[in-house]
């Protein structure tokens, strides 16, 4: 799987730690190379659909 941040392509470890920091109440929901991505910050869990 490829990680992507304004088409910037990254590693999985630096994905998430990016993700995280991006993470706030109203910035939960990502679409990732067709994917959604849910945060829950206050759970930190994920809900991935494909």
């Amino acid at each position: 799987m490829k990680f992507y941040i304004n088409n910037k392509e990254l590693s999985e470890k630096v994905f998430w730690r990016t993700l995280e920091s991006l993470v706030t109440p109203l910035q939960r929901v990502y679409i990732l190379e067709g994917m959604k991505v849910k945060i829950a910050d206050y759970l930190c869990w994920m809900e991935i659909i494909k």
